[in-house]
């Protein structure tokens, strides 16, 4: 028996010959042991230091990682968890990192008690976006910090925190910079930028069906479109393209989109895709720099938080779940 069929996996992964890829954000694995040791074996690789991936070790149902591993390239052994008794615990292990950047297997799993599958809740949702949804800078600070991946925390996002809250299985597809008409583009640029679109390497095959999908995507387009009129509507296009696409693969999936936590000059225009294509909008409230804010003006882990609760809310009523229910 290979060692994931004993365990939970988490988001979007790849099983590979070299071992369990973890794709994009939030993509690990979950499992409950009684063992003394717990050690993991991966393998990274990394263009520069800045980009290498990062990985959380949570206990049970603790919502801080309480060991951060630093994937350096190369493969090496973790030791993860160790007891003197023989408590039953519940560990997960998360890519708090992007897929854009570093890379990680993991290529074994070693204990010395048995292992068994996390279990699986009945919920399962999809987030779609950027750098807000890859919390991109969450944990550094505005005006000094630049980027690096030990800023960055998926764990730390409305997206994650709100599946969490629904107790929901949660696959999230971000990639900073990106969009549906343009990746960001610098002021005195007046092209879009286009290469690795998200619509085009979007991962349309998945293991799991959501109930829900939501998007959170146009704030990059908007360093394009500044509000001129035939790019407004190509935006408009571009993005009813990939949700009816969207509808297509997920034929049973809602769709929910959001706009406006770091600019708001797209609002209407996300929200006439939405009415086009027969979702659901919710204009989300722009941050408050006083919440304190991250690496190049993006939301820190306050206001992370706070639009975890307002969009869960929403989903909560949306859906016509109950949180105390799973």
């Amino acid at each position: 028996m290979v060692w994931w069929e004993q365990v939970r996996i988490l988001g979007i992964t790849n099983k590979e010959p070299s071992g369990l890829h973890l794709c994009w954000s939030a993509s690990g694995i979950a499992f409950v042991t009684a063992a003394s040791v717990v050690t993991v074996e991966m393998a990274a690789q990394s263009i520069a230091a800045q980009e290498d991936a990062f990985i959380g070790v949570f206990i049970n149902d603790e919502k801080q990682f309480r060991q951060k591993i630093r994937a350096v390239p190369g493969k090496r052994k973790y030791i993860i968890y160790q007891q003197e008794s023989a408590e039953t615990i519940r560990i997960r292990l998360v890519k708090l990192t992007e897929e854009q950047y570093g890379n990680v297997w993991i290529t074994n799993l070693i204990t010395d008690a048995p292992v068994t599958r996390d279990a699986i809740p009945s919920r399962h949702l999809l987030f779609i976006g950027d750098s807000l949804t890859a919390g991109y800078g969450v944990d550094g600070i505005n005006g000094i910090s630049t980027f690096r991946t030990a800023d960055e925390d998926v764990t730390k996002t409305y997206a994650y925190q709100a599946a969490e809250m629904l107790h929901a299985d949660s696959r999230i597809v971000a990639y900073s910079g990106n969009g549906v008409l343009s990746r960001w583009i610098a002021p005195e640029q007046d092209t879009p930028y286009t290469k690795n679109i998200l619509p085009e390497i979007f991962p349309y095959i998945q293991n799991e069906v959501p109930d829900l999908i939501v998007c959170n995507l146009g704030t990059n387009d908007a360093s394009y479109v500044r509000q001129i009129p035939s790019r407004e509507r190509a935006f408009v296009e571009k993005y009813t393209d990939f949700i009816q696409q969207l509808k297509k693969v997920f034929a049973d999936a809602k769709i929910l989109l959001l706009y406006g936590l770091m600019e708001q000059t797209l609002c209407e225009k996300v929200q006439e895709t939405a009415q086009r294509c027969g979702t659901e909008f919710l204009k989300l409230p722009l941050q408050n720099p006083v919440n304190g804010m991250g690496t190049d003006g993006h939301p820190g882990a306050r206001t992370q938080q706070e639009i975890a609760l307002y969009v869960e809310r929403y989903m909560e009523q949306m859906m016509m779940w109950r949180t105390d229910e799973r």
